[in-house]
């Protein structure tokens, strides 16, 4: 056993362990706290393991897995509503060395998938090196999302067009977080796009009491102070996710949503906001209205496990 195996292990961690972590990330993400942990398991139920691994006594990197059990054994399950699960790395990590950081990575990756049947999880933009999963075994794929930065972003002409007119008609917007708005405006848009509505008041609520202190959101409202459209954001660290967005949908022709986006263009601004999410564009319609805002085309990851025996494909689907 080499020295760098003998002072590192990986172990299901306590929540002192993982603030510990978080509080050092690289990059912290709202979708990795614990206030995010927390509301999951309140919205659903989806049991929660903090997975971290230690190196020389500190956690260095660590994921938040969800689960049901089954049987005795856990299934994992991305969690609903939840745009990234991803593995985060302390800044530690900057101080090993390339080989090193794949053998802790590994490690990661072998307790995963020993410990829990069909881990899946969404990777942040941030987190390119998935080596050590693939080498494991695992199945990465890509989805993509749009990186915006509010200081150097060109609109299209269109979405600047609709906004400027409904400045000019006295529409307005209001920086708030109206759960009861926002539910009414996401039934409206479900019911639009054939889907079913997977999100209750209830859920929007404790989302929105949960990660109070990473939330923010824009309401547009026409002259007669009806709301037209309604984003909710999650930010921390100058990094700002566009957790979920909606609009009324028999009154899509008055620009609700681009006048949303330019007043959020410049709140982000006034915030000091470096990288603006939208948090995916994997449908052709979303990606075309994301893609106009003039943000870039930028990938993330998708990792899941799958060798497992037929038995336990059973169990997982029902």
């Amino acid at each position: 056993m080499s020295k760098g195996e003998e002072k590192s292990q990986v172990a299901i961690a306590d929540d002192a362990h993982w603030e510990e972590l978080f509080a050092d990330a690289i990059q912290k993400v709202p979708f990795s706290s614990l206030e995010w942990r927390e509301l999951v398991s309140v919205i659903s139920d989806l049991k929660s393991d903090s997975v971290i691994v230690f190196y020389k006594n500190k956690p260095i990197a660590g994921i938040n897995i969800y689960y049901r059990v089954k049987g005795g054994r856990k299934y994992s399950k991305h969690p609903a509503f939840t745009p990234y699960n991803t593995i985060i790395f302390s800044k530690a990590i900057n101080s090993v060395s390339a080989d090193e950081k794949i053998r802790l990575t590994t490690l990661l990756a072998d307790f995963i998938k020993s410990n829990y049947i069909y881990p899946y999880f969404l990777t942040d933009v941030t987190l390119i090196d998935l080596r050590a999963f693939q080498w494991s075994g695992y199945k990465v794929s890509t989805g993509y999302t749009f990186l915006v930065d509010p200081f150097d972003v060109k609109p299209d002409p269109d979405i600047v067009r609709r906004a400027r007119k409904c400045g000019e008609e006295g529409f307005y917007c209001k920086e708030e977080l109206n759960a009861d708005i926002f539910y009414n405006l996401v039934k409206s848009t479900t019911a639009r796009q054939s889907i079913r509505n997977s999100i209750s008041l209830e859920q929007i609520k404790v989302i929105l009491e949960y990660a109070g202190k990473f939330a923010f959101g824009i309401t547009s409202y026409d002259a007669e102070n009806s709301p037209l459209a309604s984003w909710i954001q999650m930010g921390i660290d100058n990094r700002i996710y566009n957790w979920n967005a909606a609009s009324d949908s028999s009154q899509l022709a008055k620009g609700g949503s681009p006048f949303v986006v330019m007043k959020l263009l410049e709140l982000l601004k006034n915030k000091g906001t470096e990288v603006w999410d939208l948090c995916g564009a994997d449908h052709p319609s979303v990606a075309r209205f994301k893609g106009s805002i003039g943000g870039v085309l930028t990938p993330y990851f998708k990792v899941d496990y799958s060798d497992y025996p037929l038995i336990d494909k059973i169990k997982y689907r029902f």
